[in-house]
């Protein structure tokens, strides 16, 4: 009668233990990155303090500057965390935009920036436009193509507009920002 009930008992143990596995695998996945690959034993192959890159075009000008507080480069998923970031855009003939981050990871495969936490972009005014601020929790950014865009809310405030959305496209190379969803704009008429 024992071994019955033994037997009974097994297929019960078995389908925890797998439970239970794959609960773990759900937990570990669902972990921010620099967790999960400390939890997993991946280790960065190279840490830098006070990281600095310049990206210069074809005729040797700068056209983006980053800078971090800390770099760590990890050879296993081909990607870079930066801690502490700014990111410059040199482009010639435009004003200057800066961004500024908590943390960014970099990753190689596709020279996407992906900028988390809480994430401000700043244009200086030029002739044409008064300065800018941009401020948002995600950011995806190509800076070889002039391209950034979040599914996030973002709040945009210049001289005269404070605008507010869920969701946005920017596009360096066009000068345009293109709203996705809830904008709300307030227009401050300009002193005479």
């Amino acid at each position: 009668m024992n071994a019955d009930r033994s037997a009974l008992w097994a297929p019960l143990l078995i389908t925890a233990a797998l439970a239970a596995g794959t609960f773990w695998l759900d937990r570990v996945s669902r972990l921010p990155d620099t967790q999960r690959d400390a939890s997993t034993g991946g280790k960065p192959d190279v840490t830098m303090e006070r990281f600095k890159a310049t990206q210069t075009g074809e005729n040797g000008a700068a056209q983006y500057q980053v800078t971090a507080a800390k770099m760590q480069h990890y050879q296993q998923g081909n990607y870079t965390d930066l801690f502490t970031v700014e990111m410059v855009d040199m482009t010639p003939r435009r004003p200057p935009m800066r961004i500024v981050a908590e943390s960014v990871r970099l990753s190689h495969n596709d020279e996407n920036y992906y900028f988390n936490g809480i994430t401000h972009i700043t244009r200086e005014a030029d002739a044409q436009r008064s300065a800018m601020k941009l401020t948002t929790s995600k950011l995806w950014v190509w800076p070889e193509r002039g391209v950034s865009t979040t599914d996030q809310a973002v709040d945009i405030r210049d001289d005269y507009m404070h605008i507010t959305a869920v969701g946005m496209d920017l596009d360096r190379n066009l000068g345009t920002i293109k709203l996705k969803s809830r904008v709300r704009a307030t227009y401050v008429k300009p002193p005479a």
